[in-house]
């Protein structure tokens, strides 16, 4: 979603199409973003603010209930999901209020159905790492033959001379598992790779030479590729 198509959506439009919760202040917002939109992870998801919050009054407290409670709600687009933010606005503030007002007309959830989709700022990781799964179909693309060629090409790009070895991959109805050596040359033989690819998430267990480089995020792009 581009931030053009964000700003031609009607409030009413954003709400429906959200995803996923946080409760962030201005601040703590602007932190988030900094720490993860920015971040320079090669598999991490496009983050794009929307910029077009609103302000809404969702009820009233106190005496003869005459002090409104306000919540001002912005977007953001992670990847391919949606999240909203939302902040207090009114002096007099009802979290229980607001957190039932969200749950009760938007009541999305996550992690199969069995998790309310919100949060706040200090557990953003959980909205993150939902942001960050993607839905594989297409697990009977890989083989053997593909990942060799695919790993030798990675290898090449990012001017690493490791060799693949003792490739072995095991599918069942909804995963894959491969195992394979690392051939480092001069630096020795480095057994129990894993990569397990589920309908969600690639996870990537790797030999110390080559975890958090190029070579793995290489690898985890070019997988994801070709199992969308």
């Amino acid at each position: 979603m581009t931030h053009s198509d964000m700003i031609r959506m009607t409030p009413d439009e954003k709400m429906k199409r959200v995803d996923f919760f946080v409760e962030a202040d201005s601040f703590s917002q602007d932190q988030l973003y900094y720490k993860y939109g920015k971040s320079n992870r090669a598999d991490a998801p496009e983050w794009v603010n929307d910029g077009e919050g609103f302000g809404k009054t969702i009820g009233n407290i106190g005496i003869g209930k005459g002090r409104p409670v306000t919540v001002h709600f912005s977007f953001a687009a992670i990847g391919d999901k949606y999240v909203c933010f939302y902040r207090a606005l009114s002096r007099f503030v009802d979290w229980d209020m607001i957190e039932e007002y969200i749950d009760k007309n938007w009541p999305v959830k996550y992690d199969k159905g069995t998790r309310i989709a919100r949060t706040d700022a200090s557990n953003f990781v959980s909205c993150y790492n939902f942001c960050c799964e993607q839905e594989f179909e297409n697990l009977d693309a890989i083989d053997e033959d593909w990942f060799s060629e695919m790993f030798t090409e990675v290898a090449e790009d990012v001017s690493n001379s490791e060799g693949l070895e003792e490739l072995n991959i095991k599918k069942g109805k909804d995963s894959a598992v491969i195992t394979f050596a690392i051939n480092g040359g001069r630096y020795g033989l480095h057994r129990n790779n894993k990569i397990t690819i589920k309908k969600d998430r690639v996870t990537m267990d790797l030999c110390e030479m080559v975890e958090g480089g190029d070579l793995e995020y290489g690898l985890k792009r070019k997988i994801e590729e070709k199992i969308k």
